[in-house]
């Protein structure tokens, strides 16, 4: 499994235009084959309106059948690009299937 975690900054007067691509989202794109989870959040602080998303993949090519050849270093996210700045983007290798795992050894 592969976390995508992406991180940024919605412009000011842009909040609508990314909540309203997250509900488009879930209608045009349904559930691209191989995406397992998906998160979205945002956090605010003064006048900051921070982005997060969180998605959770099978694998490698399900990643560069949805996002393209260029998946590892691509930084977009959907109908959101002009709406968002300080846009990150980090890759995380699954480990929940381990996780039972590591329970009973702290527990040994």
């Amino acid at each position: 499994m592969i976390i995508r975690l992406v991180r940024a900054t919605i412009r000011q007067g842009h909040e609508e235009t990314v909540y309203a691509a997250i509900r488009s989202a879930r209608v045009d794109i349904g559930s691209p084959g191989g995406l397992e989870a998906l998160l979205t959040g945002r956090r605010r602080i003064g006048r900051t309106n921070d982005f997060v998303s969180a998605t959770a993949w099978r694998d490698s090519d399900s990643l560069a059948a949805f996002y393209g050849l260029e998946w590892a270093t691509s930084a977009t996210v959907p109908g959101m690009d002009d709406a968002l700045e300080d846009v990150s983007v980090s890759y995380f290798e699954g480990i929940a299937s381990e996780f039972g795992r590591l329970l009973d050894e702290a527990e040994a």
